[in-house]
C-alpha cells in the first residue's frame, strides 16, 4: 500500500529526479481533479460565473463588472481546446497547478527538501487549490498571479537570484511590480453603482 507513496517520496527527495517527479505529480494532480470536476459536476452544468466568462470572451471589452484578464484567458484557451466542460475544468485546475509549481520553486529558497515535499503535499489537500478552483472565475485567475507576485517579492529582497547569479538586488523587482499590477487588473471592479 505505501510502496508507491515511498517511491514518489524517494523521487521527490532525489536531486537528479526531483523536478521531473514534481512535474509528473502536478500533472497527475491536474488530470485527477479535472476528471473529478467533469464527473462530479456533469449533472449540474457549468457554474454561472464560468458561462459568463465564455460570453465575455466572445466580445472582449476593457471590462464588464471585472477587468478582462479572465475573459482573455478563456478566449485564448477555447481557441486551442473545444468548448466543453472537461476542457473548462482543465483550464480551471491549471491555475492552482501553476500556483503549486510556483510554491515549489519558492520553497526551494527557504526549506530543506523534506519540508518542501511535505509542504507541497499539504497544499494539494487545501480546498482552495482544488474544490474552490474548479469554479473558474476571476478569483481562480489570481491563484497563480498571487503566487508569482509572492515569489518575485521575496526574491527581490535577496542579493542574487538563482537563475541570474550576478544580478543586482533590484533585478526581480520589475517582475514583482508587473505581477502585482496583473493581480489588480484581473480582480478590480468598478465603483459601486
Amino acid at each position: 500500500m505505501l510502496t508507491p507513496i515511498n517511491a514518489l517520496r524517494g523521487a521527490l527527495i532525489d536531486p537528479a529526479r526531483r523536478e521531473r517527479a514534481v512535474l509528473v505529480s502536478l500533472a497527475a494532480y491536474l488530470v485527477l481533479w479535472t476528471i473529478y470536476g467533469t464527473i462530479a459536476k456533469s449533472s449540474q452544468g457549468l457554474h454561472p460565473d464560468m458561462t459568463e466568462l465564455i460570453a465575455w470572451s466572445r466580445d472582449l471589452a476593457w471590462g464588464y463588472k471585472h477587468p478582462p484578464l479572465a475573459a482573455l484567458i478563456v478566449r485564448l484557451w477555447f481557441s486551442l481546446f473545444p468548448v466543453a466542460e472537461w476542457s473548462y475544468y482543465l483550464l480551471a485546475m491549471l491555475m492552482p497547478t501553476i500556483a503549486l509549481w510556483i510554491v515549489w520553486r519558492l520553497s526551494a529558497d527557504y526549506l530543506d527538501i523534506e519540508k518542501r515535499v511535505a509542504g507541497l503535499a499539504l497544499l494539494m489537500l487545501v480546498p482552495f487549490f482544488n474544490f474552490h478552483a474548479l469554479k473558474f472565475n476571476v478569483n481562480t485567475v489570481l491563484i497563480p498571479a498571487w503566487a508569482a507576485t509572492t515569489l518575485w517579492f521575496l526574491r527581490s529582497y535577496r542579493r542574487t537570484v538563482p537563475f541570474m547569479p550576478r544580478s543586482p538586488a533590484w533585478a526581480p523587482r520589475p517582475a514583482c511590480w508587473a505581477n502585482t499590477g496583473r493581480c489588480f487588473c484581473s480582480r478590480a471592479s468598478p465603483s459601486p453603482r
